[in-house]
């Protein structure tokens, strides 16, 4: 089973980049979009990701997830097989889970 799940923070994304790094031993990269604007992103061999985003559509001004617009930055993370874990580690670490859903896979 897959997992997609959405922390909140309102700390700056390199603050939650150096923070997420740091937990789980990653290293994000840089990348650019006219819609999310300057985000970051890891992906491992097997498809698990995590990208960090401001909480803001930059295409209209609101917020990304605007049932979340109490927080300034959110963390996707998406097909993952160790959400207990990862959970841990970033409750541990002021980050709140928003969202948690699993998925049956091939």
């Amino acid at each position: 089973m897959d997992t997609y799940d959405i922390y909140g923070s309102n700390l700056d994304l390199k603050q939650i980049k150096i923070k997420i790094e740091d937990c789980l031993n990653i290293d994000f990269i840089l990348k650019d979009s006219s819609y999310f604007g300057e985000y970051f992103q890891w992906r491992s061999s097997d498809d698990e990701g995590i990208e960090i985003k401001k909480n803001i559509d930059l295409t209209d001004g609101e917020p990304l997830k605007p049932q979340f617009s109490n927080y300034s930055a959110l963390v996707f993370i998406d097909r993952t097989k160790r959400s207990d874990q990862i959970y841990k580690l970033l409750n541990d670490n002021g980050f709140e889970r928003l969202s948690h859903n699993t998925y049956m896979t091939k």
